[in-house]
């Protein structure tokens, strides 16, 4: 694979590389803190699971089910959050807290035009949330009550309806508040 792509007419007889032991410690180190921030959260929202043992597990029910993929998933695989449609259709948003470009690209990458993914940002930067079951200010409800429309008519990806879901939970990542 390495053949004249390195040093054009030379030969690549060996690769190696060395792992510090301290990368390894750290490794250890955040499987151990993810592993204990599950079990926590799992606890909490699920006080059933303090039961689960090795010979005996819980009743699964769709929304145990759906509540442990998503704890699973904003613990394990971090900073991502999970948009569910009615129709079973899956948006995942992976949004660095006061990043406007990785919300823009999210947004993008969730079915809105360029030009609304852009004029949305701006304004959820602009504002300040008031708490976390409400991030969206006034000029963003405005902007979503104005544009939803362009979601039914299919000028974006998405329906209207997961629009503002999308939104919200794109706003809660912005501001570091999910």
């Amino acid at each position: 694979m390495l053949q004249g792509k390195v040093y054009e007419d030379y030969a690549c007889n060996a690769v190696s590389g060395n792992i510090s032991i301290f990368a390894v410690r750290e490794i250890v180190q955040a499987v151990r803190a993810r592993i204990l921030e599950l079990t926590i959260e799992l606890e909490k929202r699920l006080p059933q699971a303090v039961e689960v043992t090795l010979q005996s597990v819980i009743e699964k029910t769709p929304e145990s089910a759906a509540t442990v993929t998503q704890i699973f998933n904003q613990t394990i695989h971090g900073n991502v959050t999970h948009v569910t449609a009615t129709d079973n259709a899956h948006v995942s948003l992976a949004i660095t807290a006061g990043d406007n470009a990785s919300m823009v690209s999210e947004l993008i990458k969730a079915g809105l035009s360029e030009p609304a993914a852009k004029e949305i940002t701006e304004i959820v930067a602009s504002e300040k949330p008031d708490n976390a079951d409400q991030p969206l200010g006034r000029k963003a409800l405005d902007w979503i009550k104005k544009n939803t429309p362009k979601a039914a008519g299919s000028a974006w990806k998405i329906g209207s309806a997961v629009a503002t879901d999308l939104l919200k939970e794109a706003a809660l990542k912005y501001y570091g508040l999910k």
